[in-house]
C-alpha cells in the first residue's frame, strides 16, 4: 500500500428514541492516517480535523440529502510500525444526524 493515505471506518451507529420515534442518529467514525513519517501523519491529522470537527450542514450522498447537526472529534492516538516503517494518527469522530 502506498503512504501517505486515509481510511474512514464505522464503528457504530445509536439511535435515540423518543416517543415520537428515532429522535436523531449517531454515527461512530474512525479516521486512521498512515504516513511514512510522524510529521506527515500529524499535517493529515490536522488538515482532516480541520474540515471535520464542529462542522455543521447539509452532505448530499449519491442523490439523497443528510442534515449534519454536528461532527465532534472524540478522541486521538499513535501508532508506530517501525519494522514496516509507517506511522498511524487515528481520529475517533461523533457524527450527529438530524
Amino acid at each position: 500500500m502506498r503512504r501517505p493515505h486515509i481510511v474512514l471506518d464505522l464503528e457504530s451507529t445509536v439511535l435515540e428514541r423518543s416517543i415520537q420515534g428515532i429522535a436523531r442518529e449517531t454515527y461512530n467514525i474512525l479516521a486512521y492516517v498512515t504516513a511514512t513519517t510522524i510529521e506527515e501523519a500529524w499535517n493529515y491529522h490536522s488538515h482532516l480535523k480541520d474540515l471535520l470537527d464542529e462542522y455543521t450542514g447539509t452532505v448530499t450522498v449519491d442523490g439523497t440529502d443528510y442534515d449534519v447537526a454536528r461532527i465532534a472529534l472524540r478522541d486521538v492516538t499513535t501508532d508506530a510500525h517501525e519494522l514496516h516503517e509507517y506511522y498511524v494518527v487515528a481520529l475517533m469522530f461523533d457524527l450527529y444526524v438530524l
